[in-house]
């Protein structure tokens, strides 16, 4: 994805923020339709990826990449379930920050962006339902 992209996902990430998402069916959560990696800085990145089942704390991805410099991101497969879900991002050296799609409804795209031994998130409204429907599981 180009630069102009990413940015316009963030500003519509922005817009979804604030106005919330549509209801998805799903009771007290939002689904994740994908998830990215994204590294702004000029130097290469080592970055750790969870995530976890908020409804019984099960580990069901977790990964380690060396973040290229942007604009290079990562697009991770989709390895998680249609379930309530923690997603977590660090440096390697840096600490865990986390995201729950327990705290949304609706459907979600989500943006890890990592530098400096810090990560942060970007969420925004996605499109429901996810276009494969064997991506995710229960």
């Amino acid at each position: 994805m180009k630069r102009r992209q990413v940015l316009r996902a963030i500003v519509g990430g922005g817009i979804g923020l604030l106005a919330g998402c549509s209801s998805n069916g799903n009771e007290g959560y939002a689904t994740m339709q994908d998830l990215s990696f994204v590294n702004p800085q000029s130097t290469p990145v080592p970055a750790e990826l969870r995530i976890e089942r908020t409804d019984t704390d099960e580990v069901v991805h977790t990964e380690t990449r060396e973040l290229t410099v942007d604009p290079d991101w990562i697009v991770v497969d989709c390895v998680w379930p249609d379930a309530p879900l923690t997603v977590m991002a660090r440096h390697e050296d840096g600490e865990w920050n986390s995201f729950d799609t327990k705290d949304r409804d609706g459907c979600v795209s989500v943006i890890a962006k990592v530098r400096d031994q810090r990560a942060s998130f970007y969420v925004h409204k996605a499109e429901c339902p996810i276009d494969d429907p064997n991506c995710h599981s229960d």
